[in-house]
């Protein structure tokens, strides 16, 4: 909610096998205004980096539930810092064992280290805001192959929904 404008990026991901039950995964990533209607507005970054530590735990006896958590934060280029902690729970089966399709929810908390300059509104009215703590919820579908013994493919598409208890405005991203 900080671009204003349309935004647009990327993020990588890697995770590796840490025991049968539990892997971790490590991801980072950049995101960038590709809108120019608010050029001309104080404290709206252009560029805006991330990334984040987590796990995942799938039992065996429950091979159909896996949870995920982690901790992350990221930093603007207007001097905008912030951290974030989430967890959720993903339901799965696999079949041949090798191809996995999933579906799951997430809750997660971004709270401001530095909340950067104050922000003017996108009408260019006197209501100035910054970023705030915000609750998040979102959901997913994924679909992970195993390629060989130590090499999985997966794709996920994803869905959030950001809420500021003290904004008047909600975020909706996915990817």
């Amino acid at each position: 909610g900080v671009f204003l404008d349309e935004s647009a990026g990327g993020e990588a991901r890697i995770g590796f096998q840490a025991t049968r039950e539990l892997d971790f995964e490590f991801s980072g990533g950049a995101g960038t205004r590709v809108g120019d209607d608010n050029d001309d507005k104080t404290g709206v970054p252009d560029v805006l980096g991330w990334g984040r530590v987590g796990g995942r735990y799938r039992p065996d006896a429950l091979d159909w539930v896996a949870l995920r958590f982690g901790v992350g934060g990221g930093a603007a280029d207007t001097g905008l810092t912030y951290f974030t902690s989430d967890v959720g729970v993903s339901f799965g089966y696999s079949f041949l064992r090798r191809v996995r399709p999933y579906v799951g929810l997430s809750l997660a908390m971004s709270v401001p280290v530095d909340p950067g300059p104050w922000i003017e509104d996108e009408d260019g009215d006197e209501i100035r805001r910054r970023p705030g703590t915000t609750l998040w919820m979102g959901g997913g579908l994924g679909l992970s192959v195993r390629v060989v013994d130590n090499l999985e493919v997966g794709f996920e598409g994803f869905a959030d929904l950001g809420w500021d208890p003290g904004g008047d405005a909600a975020t909706a991203f996915g990817g």
